[in-house]
């Protein structure tokens, strides 16, 4: 679902089928042109990704806002699931993409809805088409 990253604050909101009981991510997704050999390096550099300050030294300041989740049962409003992303750092890219992990949570088979809000301001991010995805955890080697 798209998120916007427009004004202080911002509002997502989604209904999710769980087929199993399993862990689960939710991630923020920039979006950039992969076409674009600069693109990648501006987004990442706009959403706070790791940077070398000096010799030696890197920091990763993460994104210029919080995100808040929450999570509730749709057949009886409960909540499952409450949680905040402060200032949300990259844990992933693919082509034209780079991933921010907001949660990773256990949910058991059902109906939910997912309400994702964006906290302050985006003041630098330009470059980018933002999306929340729900999809079931991956854990590498």
């Amino acid at each position: 679902m798209d998120f916007s990253l427009d004004g202080q604050n911002g509002l997502s909101e989604m209904v999710v089928d769980v087929s199993n009981d399993d862990r689960y991510s939710i991630r923020l997704d920039y979006h950039y042109n992969a076409a674009d050999k600069s693109a990648r390096q501006t987004l990442w550099r706009e959403v706070g990704g790791l940077q070398l300050v000096s010799s030696g030294k890197a920091v990763e300041i993460g994104a210029p806002f919080d995100v808040s989740i929450l999570i509730k049962e749709t057949s009886s409003g409960k909540v499952v699931h409450e949680s905040i992303s402060k200032t949300p750092k990259l844990s992933s890219w693919g082509e034209g993409v780079l991933h921010a992990e907001i949660a990773d949570l256990f949910l058991k088979s059902g109906r939910y809805r997912l309400l994702v809000r964006r906290e302050g301001a985006v003041a630098n991010i330009k470059s980018s088409r933002t999306t929340i995805t729900f999809i079931k955890a991956f854990y590498g080697k």
